[in-house]
């Protein structure tokens, strides 16, 4: 009895350390590539104004 309750206190640790590894590696993935990304035009963070050059080439009417 007490060597089936180890193995599974041995396997509830090994279970609970690799989710661990895991959430911690997709923690630092996602604050590493929010960290490398490009600001998005118009997102609703910055309230700064978008100014949209024309020249007008390329029609006729």
């Amino acid at each position: 009895m007490k060597k089936i309750n180890k193995k599974i206190i041995k396997r509830l640790i090994v279970v609970t350390s690799a989710v661990a590894v895991c959430a911690g590696a997709v923690f630092c993935s996602y604050r590493y590539m929010d960290n490398k990304s490009l600001p998005v035009i118009g997102s609703v963070q910055s309230d700064k104004p978008v100014i949209v050059l024309d020249a007008g080439h390329g029609e006729c009417s």
